[in-house]
């Protein structure tokens, strides 16, 4: 399956909510994930939900607050990327900056071009994704703003405890 039909499922799944069963592809698996890149190259990108670094600078959110009984939401407010990562662009340090499953997404460089001064390490499970980044940005990888790293971002075990300050997954926001 393709990562628009991925998507695709996964919209209808979300606005049929639990009226109909939809099969779930396997997206644990590491071969779907190889099977899904297989026919992208270096420049190619496929932005999860189209959501880009210009949807996430400044959004809505509601804030919840949970009792034992039930969910309450509060009142909405206005924040940006960097105040939610708590790393701004154009930082006086650099503060490296883990994304999740990046996938072949535009977001990384976008960052850095934007003035996020990372260093930002992408990671995803799949090891044709991992080439194709590293094909595609590798002037960002050999002046250190940017590197990859093959691994399951549900065990991390490229990782030790601590080493990061902020971690980023696009796939889990919402329009």
């Amino acid at each position: 399956m393709s990562l628009r039909g991925r998507y695709l499922i996964d919209r209808m799944k979300k606005t049929l909510n639990n009226r109909l069963r939809m099969p779930v592809p396997p997206y644990h698996k590491p071969h779907y994930w190889e099977a899904a890149y297989q026919s992208f190259g270096p420049e190619d990108s496929v932005e999860w939900g189209g959501i880009s670094l210009a949807d996430l600078s400044e959004y809505e959110y509601q804030t919840l607050e949970w009792d034992s009984t039930r969910s309450q939401t509060n009142d909405t407010s206005i924040t940006t990327l960097g105040k939610t990562l708590s790393v701004e662009p154009q930082g006086e340090e650099d503060e490296p900056i883990l994304m999740l499953g990046c996938g072949n997404s535009k977001l990384g460089e976008d960052m850095i071009q934007e003035g996020w001064r990372g260093p930002i390490i992408q990671v995803d499970v799949s090891s044709r994704v991992i080439e194709s980044m590293s094909q595609r940005c590798a002037s960002l990888i050999t002046n250190g703003h940017m590197n990859f790293i093959e691994d399951d971002a549900t065990e991390l075990s490229a990782f030790r405890s601590g080493m990061m300050n902020c971690c980023f997954d696009k796939g889990k926001t919402y329009r």
